[in-house]
């Protein structure tokens, strides 16, 4: 009852999320080095958003697969 195109998608999707937390947690990590070392800049805080956005687009492809 598998269907091959769904796994491939499932597949693919999970990928780019587990790409996609690495990255987020690697962001955060220099954002809050900046931080304490009192260098928070608005260029960190947007690459930190976009890293954020990834996350979303991964979500929303899980709901367009499974159909939510």
């Amino acid at each position: 009852m598998c269907n091959e195109d769904l796994v491939d998608s499932l597949k693919e999707v999970i990928s780019g999320l587990i790409t996609h937390t690495d990255e987020l947690r690697m962001k955060f990590n220099e954002v809050e080095e900046s931080n304490r070392e009192g260098n928070l800049d608005g260029e960190e805080l947007r690459e930190l958003n976009r890293t954020i956005h990834l996350l979303e687009i991964d979500s929303a492809a899980f709901e367009k697969i499974l159909g939510e």
